[in-house]
């Protein structure tokens, strides 16, 4: 509940915001949502019982979900040139935290159990400083509420949805993994040190290759990689459990990995060819609401089916899901001609 929380509210947030960033309010929604962020990082440590830790929670999501948007719709600027480096670069960025915030939690643990909450909210609050200043002189492209599309209507575009479907599809992939991985790996003998290792060659392409596949993907144009990508990532999915051996699926994370490093800025450049820059943030936030949303439903799923048919069918299934969403995007494509 208190994990899923975090989801819920980034989600619930982007729908709502996307459209006041894209019509120019970037810095006042950056410094609420760093504030959030402070604030609910705090909130952990005076909580003492579940639902004040959901509520926390909740914040903390608000919080990270204000700030993606007022991102993203920065780093694309005026023009959409340029995009893919500067949006990759911000995804290896975020995964960087992502993987040194539970060694900095485990190393700090030692001083208590709020020691992480209060080293996690200084180091956010430093942060801020640089992150605002940045906002307040980064260049936007400013819709009017005549020109500012919903979501629903950008959904409808061909683009668009092959983007959805990208963008759906890895982050079920990535709700799955998350969710059961642990437990598969010691099902099979792995040790902590072990699982650790294995989590760290599986995001290491993230940290470095998104930057080059943005830079990449715009010059030869997202439309062109998106159904490979897709069509590659099934049978990267599905070596997790066709091979139940430590080192193969070890293998077929880093695969899967440097497959999502590219299909990340695609997709978000998929999307900006669909929004343009006017409306960034919103055709940006479909994306990250579709990703939270079939990551959500794929990370509570994903423990009843292995606890029921174990890793095999699991990971068949997600291979599967994969061939079909490269299917779908490609006659999405095709509308677009």
């Amino acid at each position: 509940a208190i994990a899923s929380a975090g989801f819920v509210s980034g989600l619930l947030i982007q729908l709502l915001i996307a459209p006041f960033a894209d019509r120019g309010g970037v810095f006042g929604l950056g410094v609420t949502g760093l504030t959030a962020g402070v604030g609910g990082t705090l909130w952990f440590i005076a909580a003492d019982s579940l639902w004040p830790l959901i509520a926390a929670r909740l914040l903390l999501g608000c919080g990270l979900g204000l700030f993606d948007v007022v991102a993203r719709k920065a780093l694309v600027g005026l023009m959409i040139e340029g995009s893919g480096a500067r949006l990759g670069s911000y995804l290896s960025a975020s995964v960087a935290g992502f993987l040194l915030g539970p060694l900095l939690g485990a190393s700090l643990q030692r001083f208590g159990f709020h020691a992480p909450f209060v080293a996690a909210a200084i180091l956010t609050a430093v942060a801020a400083g640089p992150a605002l200043l940045w906002l307040r002189s980064a260049p936007i492209a400013r819709s009017s509420a005549g020109e500012n599309a919903s979501m629903l209507q950008l959904a409808a575009r061909p683009g668009i949805r092959a983007a959805m479907l990208g963008q759906g599809v890895v982050f079920a992939n990535i709700g799955i993994f998350d969710a059961v991985i642990d437990i598969y790996l010691e099902d099979l003998g792995a040790g902590n040190t072990t699982i650790g290792i294995v989590l760290l060659i599986v995001g290491a392409p993230l940290l470095v290759v998104p930057t080059f596949a943005g830079r990449w993907v715009e010059t030869i144009g997202p439309r062109r990689v998106l159904v490979p990508l897709l069509a590659a990532a099934g049978p990267a999915i599905t070596g997790f459990g066709l091979f139940p051996i430590i080192a193969t699926i070890a293998v077929a994370g880093l695969i899967q990995g440097t497959i999502e490093s590219v299909v990340f800025p695609t997709t978000q450049l998929l999307a900006l060819d669909e929004s343009g820059t006017e409306m960034a943030a919103t055709g940006q936030a479909v994306l990250g609401v579709t990703g939270l949303a079939a990551a959500g439903v794929s990370a509570f799923m994903a423990p009843s089916v292995y606890a029921a048919v174990g890793a095999r069918p699991l990971f068949l299934a997600m291979g599967a899901l994969s061939a079909g969403s490269a299917l779908l995007a490609a006659r999405q494509l095709q509308r677009m001609d």
